[in-house]
């Protein structure tokens, strides 16, 4: 009895202790298996955030359409494969009844041709951009020129071939020249428009008026030229809508031609209205401004003449007076030029003189302080040979007698110096 009761303890105790180990290998093996889950959760979420940032790039939907289109529909299906273990990561290995791949397997297949349809949008939007350059930078100029608030309906054509046109560049390989050339014409021609009716617009309106006035019936010549500026003024925009400045410049004239053309007209039309007895009185008042004229300029009385020739008298003589005002103006220019010639060498000898000055001081200066140290010291120095001979007591020659066979132009003096010098009584310092 006891061997049957002993054997059947052994094999219980076997038994637990084999169940013990199986039950904490499976919980290791649990526990990694949760681990893995977890990881490859939060880089899908890393993945998602980072293709959801890239999708909100709205350029791309302009110049890659389709490729845009495969983003959001890649997009999607991440979103919809991650909402299924979002809430509960433990489910990114479950599936749905009808699909061979798991939850994680799914979302990581949708990020995965969200990236390929990406590179494909940029590499699209890059080729567009160096394609149509011309084209993008032609819109940037209507843009400029307020083009969509002057002709709205015409911008919004245009907007559409441009759009099209980049639609069919990012879906094509080939370049189609023809379709880039009528966008681009179509582009310049609605710049040139808006720039027209920028700079010209109140004058186009103005010259309108004329014609309905018939200012031609009354002033045919002014009216032709104004009419002529105009016209150059309108193709020169058309050949060059970005020369601001030069568009400026001949709109001014524009507008001085239009004024000018008004104000001849309403002189004609005064002229044509005067009864014949007021024929005298009107030349007798121009006769009298052109008259003032010639006495503010000095021109002397002319009135003898001509209008016409009174006029030419009086520009004569205010030319001569411009020239001879033009002759006088450019002597004092060089005379001023002179005297700035001459105050820049008195200025620099007023330096240089300094600078000797300054030089000379420096030498009393260092003079100066030699003595006072030789005075310091109670040192007596002899002076200069030179002073020495200054302090000497004249001596007074018995009789000078001449140097027999002294050489020409030799003092006889001369040789009897030393002598003097050395028989003087030494000079105190």
């Amino acid at each position: 009895m006891q061997q049957p009761v002993r054997t059947l303890a052994c094999l219980i105790l076997a038994t637990s202790l084999f169940g013990c180990a199986s039950t904490s290998s499976d919980e290791s093996k649990q526990a990694t298996s949760t681990n893995i889950q977890l990881d490859l959760y939060d880089t899908l979420k890393v993945k998602l955030d980072d293709a959801t940032s890239r999708h909100s790039d709205e350029q791309l939907k302009w110049y890659a359409t389709q490729a845009y289109s495969s983003m959001t529909k890649a997009l999607k299906e991440a979103r919809s494969a991650y909402s299924e273990f979002e809430h509960e990561p433990s489910k990114i290995n479950d599936s749905d009844l009808f699909s061979s791949q798991n939850y994680g397997q799914e979302m990581t297949a949708s990020l995965d041709a969200f990236e390929l349809a990406y590179r494909s949008a940029i590499a699209t939007k890059q080729r567009v951009l160096s394609v149509m350059s011309v084209s993008f930078e032609n819109n940037t100029y209507l843009e400029k020129v307020n083009a969509q608030t002057l002709f709205p309906t015409e911008f919004k054509r245009v907007e559409q071939q441009f759009k099209r046109t980049i639609d069919y560049i990012a879906n094509n390989e080939t370049i189609d020249n023809e379709r880039l050339i009528a966008l681009e014409t179509k582009q310049h021609q609605l710049e040139a428009k808006s720039v027209t009716k920028h700079y010209l617009g109140e004058a186009k309106q103005q010259f309108s008026q004329h014609k309905k006035q018939r200012y031609s019936v009354d002033a045919p010549l002014v009216m032709a030229r104004s009419e002529a500026t105009l016209s150059k003024a309108e193709a020169f925009i058309q050949s060059s809508p970005r020369n601001h400045d030069e568009i400026q410049v001949r709109a001014d004239t524009v507008s001085f031609a239009l004024q000018r053309t008004e104000k001849i007209v309403q002189q004609v039309r005064e002229l044509k209205s005067l009864p014949e007895k007021q024929y005298e009185r009107y030349i007798l008042n121009l006769e009298a401004q052109l008259h003032a004229i010639a006495v503010a300029s000095a021109t002397g009385d002319h009135r003898n003449k001509t209008l016409i020739e009174h006029a030419k008298y009086i520009e004569s003589s205010m030319l001569d007076t411009q020239k001879s005002d033009d002759e006088k103006w450019l002597s004092l220019t060089m005379e001023l030029k002179q005297v700035k010639q001459d105050i820049e060498a008195t200025a620099a000898q007023s330096n240089q003189l300094m600078a000797e000055k300054q030089a000379l001081q420096s030498k009393v200066n260092s003079l100066e302080a030699q003595k006072v140290a030789q005075l310091n010291t109670g040192v007596t120095q002899p002076e200069p040979e030179s002073l020495q001979v200054e302090n000497i007591a004249p001596v007074t020659p018995a009789a000078v007698t001449p140097a027999v066979n002294a050489a020409p132009g030799t003092d006889a003096l001369d040789s009897e110096v030393p002598e003097a010098i050395s028989e003087s009584s030494p000079v105190s310092s």
